[in-house]
């Protein structure tokens, strides 16, 4: 005997007789999920603005512009490779071209947004150096292939999927993948001129593989007398109240990248979009916290607006993996933890000499990973969610579920780091990755796209 049919399932089906014949079959969802997913999705493209505004905050000014044009390119780009190859990857139907009844373009464009959130992780890490031509074919594979592929591996009833492997809103699937690409670019592509003083390039055979051309003094500083004249120390950070103005619209975006995981509002849906927000919101608070704590454990008591950039957005990230099935208490202390994670993964990179301008390898990376391997360890059964982890009696079950969220994290982020390798070391050969000495020394504002904020004028080395 068939179950009752629940009222909302009769809803859709009253709306559906609403609804011309022939057009009976584009009714596939609650109109409340539709407009839901629709309102989501477009704030987490709104993201991209928040992306934007903090990239072009830790940059010098004369590559801001050069910023924000890539930005908008990868994402208009990036929606064209995802409509005609991306989606169909990932979940083996491909968009409609003209005929369209019967396809859910509500779940295509959450989709979309998701997969151009992971592609803008790749322009933090390579600011200031990267050739922009070069960059929007990355960025073009990124969104149309690379994250499609961590899709299919997963949410896309792949092998990974199958396994059980559990990652509510992205937290590896998104940003982890991103951020595994985006510190395979930093580390190819070199760090910008004058960054790092005692920087070594790569040697050896590794020489030849990275298509390292120059030599140390080259990264480490200006090499002659004109190049001194034209050079700009790199700083930390250009605009810390746009940088944390960036940050901040990040935040609210991240507030409906989680809660959009529930691809509606029907059913028990809204419940748990209403525990994912509040929990995204206690791990984000939790944030705050670490910068103190990793203040104090320096010896400081003060914060910079880097380090709470940072943190914050490591805690939010850290939020997407399980912020439906992880009590608040705990949501707050992931939080601290992931804060305290980037934190630290940012000084790592440092200490590498790998240039992550505005440390997104260190906030979408370890953070990532460690929200993901919270379900098995935390998660405790509710009104909204099934996950029993292993503080609260998972078991046997806990352990193996932790086992596939290990393998699950390690073989999506291998995935994104030699394709991305894979990618750029073409790009390299065809048409060059990085920018030339001249372009970062001038402007990539001028060089790349004709735009003169006055500095030329004023400089007559330029």
């Amino acid at each position: 005997m068939e179950a009752p049919l629940t009222q909302d399932q009769l809803w859709v089906i009253g709306m559906v007789s609403t609804l011309p014949e022939h057009c009976h079959g584009a009714r596939i969802r609650h109109r409340c999920d539709t407009v839901y997913l629709c309102t989501m999705a477009a704030r987490v493209i709104g993201m991209q603005t928040g992306f934007a505004m903090l990239e072009a905050a830790y940059v010098r000014p004369m590559h801001a512009a050069n910023i924000m044009m890539k930005n908008l390119m990868d994402m208009f780009l990036g929606c064209l490779a995802y409509y005609f190859f991306g989606y169909g990857i990932a979940y083996g139907q491909q968009p409609a071209m003209i005929d369209d009844v019967g396809f859910d373009w509500a779940f295509w464009f959450t989709a979309f947004s998701y997969a151009t959130t992971t592609a803008t992780i790749d322009s933090g890490a390579l600011a200031g150096r990267v050739n922009f031509v070069s960059y929007l074919v990355l960025s073009v594979f990124m969104t149309g292939v690379i994250q499609p592929l961590a899709v299919q591996m997963t949410w896309g009833g792949g092998w990974l999927g199958q396994m059980g492997f559990i990652d509510f809103a992205g937290g590896v699937v998104v940003h982890g993948v991103g951020a595994s690409s985006a510190v395979v670019c930093a580390a190819y592509c070199g760090p910008r001129i004058g960054r790092f003083r005692n920087y070594r390039p790569w040697s050896g055979s590794f020489r030849w593989l990275f298509m390292e051309r120059w030599a140390a003094q080259s990264y480490q500083g200006p090499t002659s007398e004109i190049e001194r004249k034209v050079f700009l120390p790199v700083m930390p950070i250009h605009n810390p109240v746009q940088a944390l103005f960036g940050t901040f619209m990040l935040f609210t975006g991240f507030l409906a990248f989680n809660a959009a995981s529930t691809l509606g509002v029907t059913g028990i849906h809204d419940l748990v979009a209403a525990r994912s927000s509040a929990n995204t919101l206690l791990a984000t608070a939790g944030s705050a916290v670490a910068v103190y704590i990793s203040a104090s454990m320096q010896g400081r008591v003060n914060i910079s607006p880097s380090e709470l950039s940072t943190a914050l957005i490591g805690a939010t990230v850290a939020s997407a993996g399980c912020c439906n099935s992880i009590p608040p208490l705990f949501a707050f202390l992931v939080g601290i933890t992931a804060g305290l994670l980037a934190l630290g993964t940012r000084r790592l990179m440092e200490r590498l000499m790998i240039d992550d301008v505005v440390a997104a390898v260190a906030a979408h990376g370890p953070p990532g990973i460690l929200g993901v391997l919270a379900v098995p360890l935390f998660a405790k059964p509710s009104c909204v969610s099934t996950d029993r982890g292993l503080l609260f009696g998972g078991g046997r079950e806990a352990w193996k579920q932790l086992g596939v969220q290990l393998l699950g994290c390690l073989s999506l982020t291998a995935l994104s780091a030699l394709s991305t390798f894979v990618i750029i070391f073409f790009i390299d050969r065809i048409i060059g990755f990085r920018c030339s000495r001249a372009s970062e020394l001038i402007g990539l504002d001028f060089i790349e796209h004709g735009f003169d904020d006055g500095s030329l004028a004023a400089s007559p080395e330029k």
